[in-house]
């Protein structure tokens, strides 16, 4: 049996309030796309008696040089775009650019980062695939004269990677909630699916949801399932929370791939009035969008994070310092009818 979420942070929600979003007739909103906007963790300027190449290359130097994009299954397409944006910017600068993926298997992370070593990159772009567990990774990357970029997911530390370029799963999961509001009103029931146990991201993005719709106390969230951003698990588990609350009038969801299986079973049950958000921004939800179906989901830019992430790769190892803080955060817009036809490979186009 599932384990039952209820997941609500009063302190950190918060925060969320206060640095995230703008307050109307006490209610949240946010408004920017594709914006940069960085914390307050100190400069990874470096000290030039750091080992490793940072800062020793020349521009010239770096021709044809090595850089290694680690990053999950190649059979997501989120991923795939991550992969492929961070490709075309590397090469685009002139950097020999290698894909990996670990699938999902820290084990398997620990040895794309032996891979890399052995191979003589000069720098790591990582979507990391735990937040604690791959700092051992990161770590020796760096001990090896590599520096890191991360990407999407980011350490449950500082000082081991160059730079942690996220999106702003808070505000995009506060702003997509918002929306959901708007279309569903101030009373009923409705569900969550949340993520996977254990996953940051998941825990943001729940309890960011809640931020918002806990200030109504007539939107009653009735189930909360753990779907582990599976299609088949969303589905079923959609399938189960029908027959136990059949009068739910919304499904909010932690990622794309959940609220694709959700809108599914409630197609299949007869109940396409019910309202689903996600969070990712894919162009399968984005053509759901367009077609009526899902009402909107969260951007998680990653492919303009990875071009940020190789540009300061590419700062990094010329000049000694990216210029910028260590962990930067990127505006995660809202996506529904009004801009999906602008979306395509989660790149948001103005």
């Amino acid at each position: 049996m599932k384990k039952k979420l209820r997941i609500f942070s009063y302190a950190l929600t918060m925060v969320f309030l206060l640095v995230v979003s703008s307050c109307s007739n006490g209610k949240t909103e946010t408004t920017s796309e594709n914006v940069v906007t960085s914390s307050t963790v100190e400069s990874t300027t470096v000290s030039k008696g750091q080992e490793g190449p940072v800062g020793k290359y020349t521009p010239d130097e770096l021709k044809g040089a090595l850089i290694y994009i680690i990053t999950d299954t190649q059979q997501n397409s989120y991923f795939v775009a991550e992969a492929e944006g961070a490709k075309a910017a590397a090469e685009a600068i002139g950097f020999q650019a290698k894909i990996t993926s670990y699938e999902s298997d820290i084990t398997k992370e620990t040895e794309l980062c032996d891979m890399a070593i052995a191979e003589g990159a000069v720098a790591i772009i990582w979507d990391v695939t735990d937040s604690e567990a791959s700092i051992t990774s990161v770590q020796k990357a760096k001990d090896a004269g590599i520096p890191t970029f991360c990407t999407s997911r980011e350490l449950n530390t500082t000082g081991v990677a160059v730079s942690q370029i996220v999106a702003d799963n808070a505000g995009g999961s506060m702003a997509v909630a918002e929306r959901f509001v708007q279309a569903v009103g101030e009373v009923g029931q409705y569900a969550e699916l949340y993520g996977m146990e254990g996953d940051n991201n998941s825990k943001v993005r729940s309890e960011s949801f809640h931020a918002v719709l806990d200030q109504y106390p007539d939107l009653e969230c009735v189930a909360v399932e753990v779907s582990n951003f599976s299609l088949p698990e969303s589905y079923s588990d959609t399938e189960n929370i029908l027959q136990s609350h059949p009068d739910i009038i919304g499904i909010v969801t932690a990622n794309d791939t959940m609220a694709l299986g959700a809108w599914q079973a409630c197609v299949d049950a007869g109940k396409d009035d019910v309202v689903i958000i996600g969070v990712d921004g894919s162009d399968e939800v984005a053509a759901s969008i367009k077609e009526g179906g899902i009402l909107a989901t969260a951007l998680q830019p990653c492919v303009l994070e990875t071009r940020m992430a190789v540009q300061q790769a590419y700062d990094f190892l010329t000049k000694g310092t990216t210029g910028l803080p260590e962990k930067q955060i990127v505006e995660s817009p809202v996506i529904d009818s009004s801009n999906a036809d602008r979306l395509s490979g989660f790149y948001l186009s103005t």
